[in-house]
């Protein structure tokens, strides 16, 4: 439903041929861990959350080229600016590795369920349910930074600037360290507080 709103937005506001490509790329795009932390924040099922972004994720392999050639040809027949969007061999290159790493997280933490709750029981599984919330906030808060970055990088490097290309990788690694030092302190001293916000109990 997404690409079609985002399809009606673009032609509501006329929007020029690059914006519109842009703005249906990414309604096509997964949501990924952000997701995730909004289910949280909402008290819904993460653990339905987390494989709905892994079977999105899986799905998009198919619906991206599909969606992307529909809108460079109608932008090619309706606005006469005619895109070449390569998009089965950009989506080989750069969305597979994503997608990828998206499953086997996801699978990495059903499969961590199984183990924990063969091997050590019940009390061990509402122990990680609790924590996953967290977890995934941290995943979102990486990606957050990193797909900002490499958003930046991309742009700075077909302009050839590899020196500012450089101090942004530079920004989101100092960026990515005071985050990182910043969430441990913070949940280091919370970290009872909110998990009994969670529903945990002191056992």
């Amino acid at each position: 439903a997404l690409p079609l709103i985002a399809f009606g937005v673009a032609l509501a506001f006329r929007l020029p041929p690059v914006w519109f490509m842009g703005l249906m790329l990414i309604a096509c795009s997964p949501g990924g861990s952000s997701s995730n932390v909004f289910s949280m924040l909402a008290k819904g099922d993460v653990a339905l959350s987390v494989t709905l972004t892994a079977l999105s994720s899986l799905i998009t392999l198919f619906t991206i080229p599909l969606v992307m050639g529909f809108a460079a040809r109608f932008v090619a027949v309706h606005a006469g600016a005619a895109i070449e969007l390569p998009v089965g061999k950009l989506l080989w290159k750069y969305s597979v590795p994503a997608i990828v790493g998206t499953m086997v997280m996801s699978l990495y933490n059903v499969i961590d369920r199984i183990f924990i709750g063969q091997g050590v029981g019940a009390d061990a599984i509402s122990g990680l349910a609790l924590t996953f919330p967290i977890m995934s906030l941290a995943g979102a808060i990486g990606m957050l930074v990193g797909l900002g970055a490499s958003a930046r990088i991309s742009i700075v490097l077909g302009q050839n600037d590899k020196v500012k290309a450089e101090k942004i990788l530079a920004n989101s690694l100092v960026l990515s360290l005071s985050f990182a030092v910043c969430y441990l302190t913070f949940f280091s001293v919370y970290m009872d507080d909110i998990l009994r916000s969670f529903g945990g109990s002191e056992s």
